[in-house]
């Protein structure tokens, strides 16, 4: 915490350039995890929170996507079982694991398993690939600020406006209609497109699932070089999927 790092700081530099190692050029210094609307979490008041009972349960990448989430670095923050519930059926059960699905079960519907190429874009799916733009260029500016849940709630704007897109555009309505087909492909690889990018981005913070949804859509991560608009190109190969994030029914 931060008083072991503050207790210590007058030791540890001496140390390091003691044996010629070079000195950090800033320290990552948390808040404190909060319970009970407000105590700090101790051993001897008995309110402790054990992380191994949240990830057998729900999994590491839900716990670790909460903490990203929740704590803005350098701040105090809540920790509540409704608040973990909430967050992860907000914005991983509904939002990415609802956009995920409706994009996959589609391709494999409709053409056969594999991802279409795009034709013309409208304005909508234009709107898509700005947000999408802005996002990765914000999340590259702010990870190395350590602004860990602002990084996370900006890709999941990217999320929404997926959803957002795929309401307007009703692609389950598109596909009845067999003159709408390249319209069609068009809003699904929109939609695959920037649910790959959002997945891409939220690696480093749910990496077991970004790599199953991303293996879903016929992708996967390697480096920074794959986040930018445009890594699919159309005929990728949809593998199997089942819900990334089940939704919590406690």
């Amino acid at each position: 915490g931060k008083d072991i790092l503050t207790t210590h700081s007058v030791y540890w530099p001496t140390m390091l350039m003691a044996l010629d190692i070079p000195l950090p050029q800033h320290i990552l210094a948390h808040g404190w995890w909060l319970v009970n609307g407000g105590e700090k979490m101790s051993k001897s008041a008995g309110n402790v929170v054990n992380p191994m009972d949240y990830m057998e349960k729900y999994g590491i990448d839900a716990f670790r996507y909460f903490l990203a989430r929740e704590m803005v670095v350098g701040q105090d923050a809540n920790f509540t079982h409704d608040g973990f519930v909430r967050r992860i059926n907000s914005d991983l059960a509904n939002d990415l694991g609802n956009v995920l699905n409706r994009v996959h079960r589609l391709v494999l519907t409709n053409f056969e398993g594999k991802l279409p190429a795009p034709t013309a874009l409208d304005d909508a799916a234009n709107e898509v690939i700005a947000i999408a733009n802005r996002v990765r260029t914000n999340v590259m500016e702010w990870i190395p600020q350590v602004k860990l849940s602002q990084v996370v709630e900006e890709i999941m704007t990217l999320v929404r406006s997926v959803n957002r897109y795929l309401e307007v555009k009703a692609p389950w309505k598109l596909a009845k209609d067999p003159a709408l087909k390249d319209e069609l492909a068009t809003v699904l690889y929109v939609s695959a497109e920037a649910v790959r990018l959002s997945l891409s981005m939220l690696w480093p913070v749910i990496p077991g699932k970004s790599e199953e949804g991303l293996a879903m859509i016929g992708s996967k991560f390697t480096d920074q070089n794959d986040l930018v608009w445009g890594i699919l190109k159309g005929g990728e190969q949809f593998g199997e999927g089942k819900p990334l994030f089940p939704r919590i029914e406690d």
